[in-house]
Order: C-alpha cells, then sequence, then structure tokens
C-alpha cells in the first residue's frame, strides 16, 4: 500500500491507499511517432482509510476501510508541440454489479469501481482517420482491469465547464456501453499565455450517475448502476 499525507497549517491527513491487484500500463508512440514516447500508470478503484482534519474550523473526518476509494494517474511523457486531451476519472467503492452468464444465470453484489477515460492524446485511428479507441480507457471492477477498447466521448456543456452537466459515452458493440452524466460541483482552472507558451486547463470536479454494460469474453455480461460515484473530467490544451 501507500501512504500520502499532508502537514501544512489549515488541512491535514493522513490515508493509507490499498493498491490493487492489476494496472493499466501503457507505452505509447504519441502522433505514432517513436520519437515522442508516453508512458502511463493507471489503476481506479483502489481503497483508502485515514483521516482529513480541517485546522481552523476544528472539523476532523475519519475515513473507515469500505467507505472511500482513490485513483492513481501518472505519466511521463515527450509531449507534442500542441498537446489536447479530455479527461474522466472517477470511483466508488461500492456499485451494484449484475452479472449475466453467457446461460442466462443472473447474480448481483456489490463491487468496488474505477474508470479511467480518455480523448485525443492515445486515440488509435483506422486508416480513414476514424477514432476506433483510446489505449488507456478501462474500467476496474474489485480490482481486476477490463480495457475499454472503443472511442470514448466527453461533452462539455457548451456555455462552460459549470454551466451543466457533461455527458460521457462509450459505446462499441461486443465490447461496452456505457452512459454517464457528470455533475459540477467545482472546479480549479488556469490558463496561461505566454507568447510561445499555452495553457488553457480546466478541471471539474463533482459526481456521476449512469450505466455501463460490459461484454465479457466468455459470452456473458456485466452492467453496472451508477449513482453519485465521486470524481473529475478535465479538458486541456497546452502549446509547451
Amino acid at each position: 500500500h501507500w501512504l500520502w499525507t499532508i502537514d501544512a497549517p489549515d488541512l491535514k491527513a493522513k490515508m493509507t491507499i490499498d493498491k490493487g491487484e492489476e494496472a493499466l500500463i501503457l507505452a505509447y508512440p504519441l502522433a505514432n511517432l517513436p520519437t515522442r514516447p508516453a508512458y502511463v500508470h493507471k489503476e481506479a478503484g483502489m481503497r483508502v482509510h485515514g483521516f482529513v482534519e480541517l485546522v481552523k474550523r476544528g472539523d476532523r473526518e475519519e475515513i473507515a476501510a469500505g467507505q472511500a476509494t482513490g485513483v492513481l494517474d501518472w505519466t511521463r511523457a515527450w509531449a507534442l508541440r500542441e498537446t489536447r486531451w479530455r479527461w474522466t476519472s472517477l470511483s466508488a467503492p461500492a456499485v451494484k454489479v449484475t452479472e449475466t452468464s453467457a446461460s442466462g444465470e443472473i447474480r448481483s453484489r456489490k463491487a468496488t469501481m474505477g474508470i479511467n477515460l480518455s480523448s485525443f492524446v492515445y486515440d488509435v485511428t483506422a486508416k480513414g482517420g476514424n477514432v476506433t479507441f483510446s489505449s488507456e480507457n478501462a474500467l476496474w471492477i474489485d480490482h481486476s482491469v477490463f480495457p475499454l477498447n472503443a472511442a470514448a466521448h466527453i461533452e462539455v456543456p457548451a456555455d462552460g465547464p459549470l454551466a451543466g452537466p457533461w455527458k460521457i459515452t462509450l459505446s462499441e458493440p461486443g465490447v461496452a456501453d456505457l452512459r454517464l452524466t457528470f455533475k459540477p460541483h467545482g472546479l480549479r482552472e488556469d490558463h496561461t499565455h505566454l507568447g510561445l507558451v499555452v495553457s488553457d486547463f480546466v478541471q471539474p470536479f463533482g459526481s456521476f450517475s449512469g450505466s455501463i454494460s460490459l461484454t465479457l469474453s466468455d459470452g456473458g455480461r456485466l452492467n453496472l448502476a451508477i449513482v453519485d460515484a465521486y470524481g473529475v473530467c478535465e479538458d486541456h490544451r497546452a502549446v509547451w
């Protein structure tokens, strides 16, 4: 496991993050250029326990095992001069999973869940230029990773990142069907324009609700009901 601590005048925290059995690890040539390598390590739905304390307010929140989950998002890359991406990350400690076997047997259970989706940076395109899937799209259920080989569509509200719900969809027959609505609660953002260097970054945080249907390799299917799972969306354009 990992230990994460904050010891600031106004905020103190100590969290233990229990690493799962499986991660999504990706080595990818950006724009199909071997001179532009990227290494990606992602994991979502990891169990977290510990405490968070707002010192001046005297508020301390104890987080017991099974109450919370976390994500790991780590990338090292020789990025393209101009880079753009959209990203969705969420996790939850207990979602309803309904499993239908290839023979038609049905059973339900609760499971930890995590999702990582992106557009643009790691897209794989067909000869005609159409995006077939993003290499870092994945779903975690009880720490087992299921790659989602389909294109994700992350729709930013037309009037701004806080103006309304975001729509996130992914649909590919024989792979998965994902339909989520993201309700932002707030955001952090940065807009830097320094001539040759540009960064327009928005990252709202909030809650996700919706459904996921995953096709298994044996012909079975998993259906997940997502209700108020916490996470973030991101929209970023950088010239660096």
